[in-house]
């Protein structure tokens, strides 16, 4: 991964430059929105999105390619790129697959 040239100064933790698959969950969509990471670093992340899409200020990201799911809010919005950081830890849903429950 490149350390973006604008971030190295100016972040609290480094940004690098990627391009990973993610998808933007939220209660207030009725189906996830497809986007593509740019940059990312354990603060955050910047991400382009499709043009006109309406994105919650709060949401998880799901990196496809990890299937790791980050709670996010969104920092910044320009055109078709918005800035997220992230609000807790990583995690994995767990899977129910399997398991029976008593009724």
């Amino acid at each position: 991964m490149r350390k973006s040239k604008s971030d190295a100064f100016t972040r609290r933790h480094p940004r690098y430059r990627v391009r990973k698959e993610g998808k933007i969950i939220s209660a207030e969509l009725r189906c996830g929105i497809d986007v593509i990471i740019r940059d990312m670093s354990v603060g955050g992340a910047r991400m382009e999105i499709q043009p006109a899409v309406d994105i919650p200020d709060i949401f998880d990201l799901v990196v496809t390619s990890e299937y790791l799911y980050y709670p996010a809010l969104v920092k910044w919005r320009s055109g078709h790129m918005i800035g997220i950081e992230f609000a807790g830890e990583p995690y994995r849903p767990s899977m129910l697959i399997g398991k029976r429950f008593n009724s």
